[in-house]
């Protein structure tokens, strides 16, 4: 687990660059923070009109970058997910 969440929101910053740059007034409009990581960007557009698009996007994003890169964010996302799904 990364502790200091502003290194952290750089990296998920970095590595959803496109994500990010895309949505930036909606990620604005309902408060999204690279810093507070993936969880809260998943909690955030959980029940948004664009949830659907965004997944995909992050998935598509996902894909084009290096295994490694992807397997690690990936495995944070499954952890990021389930804690939202455990809060509703």
């Amino acid at each position: 687990m990364v502790s200091d969440s502003i290194t952290f929101g750089h990296v998920l910053s970095v590595f959803f660059d496109d994500i990010f740059e895309k949505y930036a007034e909606t990620f604005r409009a309902i408060g999204v923070s690279a810093n507070n990581g993936l969880g809260d960007l998943f909690a955030k557009i959980e029940g948004h009109p664009q949830h659907a698009e965004i997944q995909t996007d992050i998935e598509a994003c996902c894909s084009r970058r290096p295994e490694l890169a992807t397997y690690w964010v990936q495995a944070l996302a499954e952890q990021a997910v389930e804690a939202v799904e455990a809060e509703f």
